[in-house]
């Protein structure tokens, strides 16, 4: 049996893990590109496009999700000190609500990045007749 701290840590490890995968795929995804733009016509295929512009958002999203959860918690962090007392001996009670733009952003970015890389398939099987 888990405890609730055990579950939380899971799924803090696995977003945090889930966020460097996708931000890896998206740098990936923005290679892929490179590789097929028209070098003489220096022109860009429309589902290539419609993939850079998707991989890119996502980059967005994902910059936006740990500045939002940076300043959230800073934020958090500045109403909860108190003078002279050490942070290592007050006890606060989060809030969840705190983590509600992080996480939205994270679930964004991933669904984001899956159009993005839909895109490039489709590209893919056009190019390659598939």
């Amino acid at each position: 049996m888990m405890k609730l701290d055990e579950i939380r840590k899971a799924y803090e490890d696995l977003s945090g893990s889930l966020s460097s995968v996708v931000r890896q795929i998206n740098f990936a995804g923005i290679a892929i590109v490179w590789i097929f733009v028209g070098k003489e016509t220096e022109t860009v295929p429309q589902h290539l496009y419609n993939a850079c512009t998707f991989l890119v958002i996502s980059i967005i999203l994902d910059v936006l999700q740990y500045l939002v959860g940076t300043f959230s918690w800073h934020m958090c962090y500045l109403f909860k000190h108190k003078k002279n007392v050490a942070d290592k001996d007050t006890d606060i009670h989060e809030s969840e609500w705190v983590n509600v733009i992080p996480w939205l952003c994270i679930y964004a970015k991933t669904i984001v990045t899956a159009i993005g890389y839909g895109y490039i398939l489709s590209f893919l099987m056009k190019h390659f007749s598939l």
